[in-house]
């Protein structure tokens, strides 16, 4: 059965650091929309990259292709996009500036899921990962969060996106 709050309490309890972007982001920020997935972003070190690994297989994991996750695999520059037995989830690899890990968790702040008190990317960093990613369900969260805040979000300057 699908329990976002259970991977996120598992990532908590590993005392993994992660703050949530994409879909339960953008309801966080008051745009109620059905997510079927939940997606973090974590700092890219070894022990990070080992610790979710570790987390993802014990709550059975099995990447998109229907492989089951080994605790000693490698996870990844692109992250870990699996299913597992609580449902989807996305682990993203933290960016270059200004969407490095303690840019987004430090302009992060906090929510709740089903009782899980949470860290999720602040409107600015959610905006900029949305303008990236531009999938049509990407920009129409844009100009819904645009609508509620008032548009324009605040832009980070994004290298190799923006111009100079």
């Amino acid at each position: 059965m699908r329990d976002d709050a259970e991977i996120l309490r598992r990532l908590r309890d590993a005392q993994i650091s992660f703050v949530v972007i994409g879909g339960w982001a953008v309801i966080a920020h008051g745009h109620v929309r059905f997510t079927k997935n939940i997606n973090v972003i974590v700092a890219d070190t070894p022990a990070v990259r080992r610790a979710v690994t570790a987390v993802l297989v014990a709550a059975g994991a099995t990447r998109l292709g229907g492989d089951r996750l080994a605790v000693d695999q490698a996870m990844p520059d692109q992250g870990w996009q699996v299913d597992t037995e609580h449902g989807r989830i996305d682990v993203l690899l933290e960016g270059a500036a200004p969407l490095d890990f303690a840019s987004i968790e430090k302009a992060a702040i906090t929510a709740e899921i089903d009782g899980v008190s949470i860290r999720v990317a602040g409107l600015e960093h959610l905006a900029a990962l949305k303008r990236i990613a531009a999938r049509p369900h990407d920009l129409d969260d844009l100009c819904a969060l645009e609508e509620l805040h008032g548009a324009p979000i605040r832009r980070l300057d994004l290298p190799g996106i923006d111009a100079a």
